[in-house]
């Protein structure tokens, strides 16, 4: 290989990383100098995506495919109540809330300790049958990828609705392939501990976790308490 040509690999290779050392961020480009992530110093990343034009299709936060601890559910003032990197979602004609409390406002805690971390609060207040209140996050997968979800999770004041825990799948077009219930109750229930397992199906390459109420009658109606939510993948 000619010094000339290594030089230009050397110089394209360049292209592709900037760091700012007074705010820690890194910068990464593509060979168009498009910016392709902006990852930050407390670890998060920001992906970006652009179309054959050049034109941005979208910006989300990239999330790692091993371990991906969901635990704690931060406080974001302009989120509506719901946590932070978590979209919240109300039916037309129902009526709910979301909040984070702190643990020790609420009475039994789970193992009884004292920790007073954030805890996600779901309220369907009224809501027609089959409509409800749910969050969600996306979470990257790969195809046939075994994860488990584990929880705390307890249920208050059921009255003709469901609480759950969903998982749905979606291929790289955004086309929903299949759907897992990990959690179903309509009863009212002291803290529980949540385990289950799953597996993507082929050509997943996104899964969508829901807490949610559903209505399974007129008027439903309950609340829904998630503490230490976690996705484990095995390595």
């Amino acid at each position: 290989m000619s010094k000339k040509k290594t030089l230009f690999i050397m110089m394209g290779s360049l292209l592709l990383f900037q760091v700012s050392s007074a705010s820690g961020q890194i910068y990464k480009y593509d060979e168009l100098d498009r910016l392709t992530s902006v990852k930050y110093d407390t670890k998060d990343e920001m992906v970006y995506e652009y179309d054959a034009a050049g034109n941005i299709l979208q910006a989300q936060p990239k999330v790692s495919v091993g371990n991906q601890k969901i635990k704690t559910f931060t406080a974001d003032q302009e989120n509506g109540g719901a946590a932070k990197e978590w979209n919240s979602f109300l039916s037309p004609n129902a009526k709910g809330t979301f909040d984070i409390v702190p643990l020790s406002k609420i009475r039994d805690e789970p193992g009884g300790k004292a920790e007073d971390r954030p805890v996600q609060k779901l309220e369907l207040e009224s809501s027609p049958n089959q409509k409800g209140i749910s969050i969600f996050r996306d979470l990257q997968v790969k195809e046939e990828q075994e994860q488990s979800l584990s929880a705390n999770v307890k249920t208050e004041n059921m009255e003709h609705a469901k609480a759950q825990i969903v998982v749905n799948f979606y291929d790289e077009t955004n086309k929903l392939l299949s759907f897992k219930t990990l959690y179903d109750t309509g009863k009212a229930n002291d803290w529980e501990r949540v385990e289950a397992d799953y597996t993507s199906p082929r050509k997943a390459v996104k899964a969508r976790i829901h807490l949610q109420i559903i209505a399974d009658g007129d008027d439903g109606k309950g609340v829904l308490l998630v503490d230490q939510a976690k996705i484990n993948t095995p390595s």
